[in-house]
């Protein structure tokens, strides 16, 4: 059965160039090469195109790289970077438009709204954020976007949020929308039904902070959160998704151990159950997917212990989940 949908990425680690690349090749770990190695980016997929936006390469540099994927022709085109470098940033496509919210760059955390016209392929700009984040959640609903969570600070100053704020395009103004049930970060969201959903990440910031199973719901007619069943188990650093009624959940990092799993949650029995597995096992990926395929972009292949222990993905994975089968 055919499914589409876009996902959004973004991670808990810290922290360019992109070519044109005309073959659609296998990377060490399956699927298309990217002309970078990267983990915290962000990706969008639309009309026929995987859109990739910034992210962290393995010097532990943040770029402003900005490419689309032509997934009929199998090629790459650099597009006019962003404004500003971000890793960990919540992207979101709205009528014609990419939103790109919070992160961090090489300098320290963005408060500034870049948007990315489609159709002029210009950058423009919107209302800075009320608030400072990184690694926060981002979902487009009724014509709004929802911000969620994130982590405020760097270093030794980081702090996990629960703030929610509501921003309306038309406008180009915030809302306040009720707070988290607890602070959150790294964790993965998605929008079903009028209904958005927040799974995983962690409540706290810092080196010891360690991974949770909970899944919030916030229902946007009676702006109300509530929890429902958890996940499989503790992760951080995935990506969520609705597919079809359903939400998926893609990679991550579970008690320290990388994840391939692609888990479903079914709202009408609340309950989880193993989708499709990914080949090659990450965490701080970026992902979206259209016409029934799933692409998991780069994204940590191992957890760090230090500056120099970090290897990244430099390939787009590609996953049918209706056939749960991997896609050379």
């Amino acid at each position: 059965m055919k499914r589409t949908v876009i996902l959004f990425a973004l991670t808990l680690f810290f922290t360019q160039f992109v070519c044109a690349c005309s073959d659609m090749e296998s990377a060490a770990d399956g699927g298309i090469v990217m002309p970078e190695k990267k983990m915290s980016l962000s990706a969008v997929a639309l009309d026929d195109c995987l859109y990739v936006l910034g992210g962290m390469i393995e010097t532990g540099e943040i770029v402003s790289d900005f490419a689309k994927y032509d997934l009929l022709n199998n090629e790459w085109t650099q597009l006019e970077p962003m404004p500003v470098e971000r890793a960990g940033a919540a992207v979101v496509h709205q009528n014609g438009r990419l939103y790109v919210f919070g992160g961090r760059s090489n300098s320290g955390l963005v408060r500034q709204v870049d948007v990315y016209c489609i159709e002029s392929g210009k950058w423009e700009s919107a209302k800075d954020m009320p608030y400072e984040a990184w690694n926060l959640s981002a979902e487009s609903c009724d014509g709004k976007i929802y911000l969620l969570g994130g982590i405020s600070g760097t270093a030794n100053e980081r702090r996990a949020l629960n703030e929610v704020y509501i921003f309306d395009p038309g406008d180009n103004s915030y809302e306040q929308g009720p707070p988290l049930p607890y602070c959150r970060h790294d964790a993965a969201s998605a929008v079903l039904n009028r209904n958005i959903y927040l799974m995983g990440g962690k409540i706290q910031a810092g080196p010891d902070a360690q991974a949770v199973d909970l899944v919030s719901v916030l229902d946007v007619e009676t702006m109300r959160w509530s929890e429902l069943a958890p996940l499989p188990g503790r992760r951080v650093g995935m990506k969520g998704t609705a597919i079809g009624g359903k939400i998926y959940v893609a990679g991550g990092n579970s008690s320290g151990t990388l994840l391939k799993s692609v888990d479903c949650y079914d709202p009408d029995t609340d309950t989880w159950s193993v989708a499709a597995e990914l080949s090659a096992a990450r965490s701080g990926h970026a992902a979206a997917s259209l016409n029934g395929m799933l692409y998991v972009a780069g994204g940590s292949l191992t957890i760090p212990k230090s500056a120099g222990d970090i290897r990244l993905s430099g390939s787009v994975e590609a996953i049918s989940i209706a056939q749960n089968d991997p896609v050379e």
